[in-house]
């Protein structure tokens, strides 16, 4: 029998491929698609949306820290952006009543803004509840709730200061007397002998005495 291969002849191996393929026709494999975002595409968008938000100024005090942010900006994350310390024990969850600011009202022309309590959002019923039950010092916020809407002076009060404001005094020439408690003596023993039983601490004691 000859072992030439007739392509006419149907071989075992041939039936089984077509097989295959034609379930791989009927049942194709799906496709697979990432439903992640890539990096790129959240930047891009997180970038559209912060142009599209409008800039405010918004000034501290007595820091003198000033910049724009973008509209919908808590105070306090504005205070850290230009690197105010404000005390915030509880991360912004609005439950320590420690980041508490005050907003002033008026037109500072030597700041070129119009600052006013209203161009930040109104009190929400968490803040509200807070001042009801634990109370917040008077005309102040907690400036993790207060949202920039306009520009605004902030005037950030001691009790929320994370550091605390040095006044700096220049320097004078003053005289000062050196009274130390302590002071560095040499001292020689005499020799002990056999007239002298004095213990060592006790010669030392009165040498010292007799300084």
């Amino acid at each position: 029998m000859s072992d030439v291969y007739n392509p006419l002849v149907k071989q075992p191996g041939d039936v089984a491929q077509k097989q295959f393929q034609a379930r791989r026709c009927m049942n194709p494999e799906p496709a697979t698609m990432s439903t992640t975002p890539s990096a790129t595409a959240i930047e891009q968008r997180n970038s559209h949306f912060q142009a599209e938000r409008p800039l405010h100024r918004v000034v501290f005090q007595p820091a003198g820290r000033q910049g724009d942010v973008p509209e919908g900006t808590s105070l306090l994350d504005a205070a850290r952006t230009l690197g105010v310390q404000i005390e915030s024990i509880c991360g912004g969850k609005q439950t320590c009543g420690k980041c508490q600011v005050s907003i002033e009202s008026g037109h500072f022309s030597r700041l070129g803004i119009e600052s006013s309590p209203d161009h930040v959002t109104p009190e929400s019923e968490r803040e509200a509840r807070y001042r009801l039950e634990k109370g917040l010092m008077p005309g102040c916020r907690q400036s993790c709730a207060a949202l920039v809407l306009g520009d605004v002076l902030v005037t950030v009060p001691e009790e929320s200061r994370t550091h605390k404001q040095v006044v700096r005094k220049a320097a004078s020439q003053r005289v000062f007397e050196i009274d130390p408690a302590m002071r560095l003596c040499y001292v020689e023993l005499p020799t002990a002998t056999m007239e002298d039983e004095r213990s060592d601490w006790a010669r030392l004691a009165d040498e010292l005495a007799a300084r």
